[in-house]
């Protein structure tokens, strides 16, 4: 009978020994992607706040930083979600106006060239 109760409480050891290390890895994986999304966040949110937001885009700035990183993960990756498309769209605006505006300052510099040779 001792035997038997031996190789119970092995069999019982092995398997929370088994869960402790499973649940370890299973945060450490957490706690990973946890560090990721915070850091695409913060990259997000720096990249906004580096560029002039069309006013229906403003709100994406109205949580600071440090309270935005204390949100749940669902709310994080919600707010990604929303934002990225948002940043492709304001990136493109900004290219446009870029471009229009070096194809405008080429074409007064190649009038002025032209009227300064007459």
């Amino acid at each position: 009978m001792a035997l038997i109760m031996k190789l119970w409480a092995m069999a019982w050891d092995l398997w929370e020994h088994h869960k402790e290390i499973l649940h370890e890895q299973e945060n450490i994986v957490t706690r990973t992607m946890g560090v990721q999304l915070n850091q695409q966040v913060a990259h997000t949110y720096r990249q906004f706040s580096e560029l002039p937001l069309r006013h229906n885009d403003q709100y994406l700035l109205s949580i600071k930083l440090p309270t935005l990183l204390k949100k749940d993960v669902n709310y994080k990756e919600t707010r990604l979600d929303v934002a990225e498309p948002a940043l492709r769209q304001e990136r493109k605006s900004t290219w446009l106006r870029w471009t229009r505006m070096r194809r405008m300052m080429g074409g007064m510099r190649k009038n002025m060239s032209a009227w300064l040779k007459r």
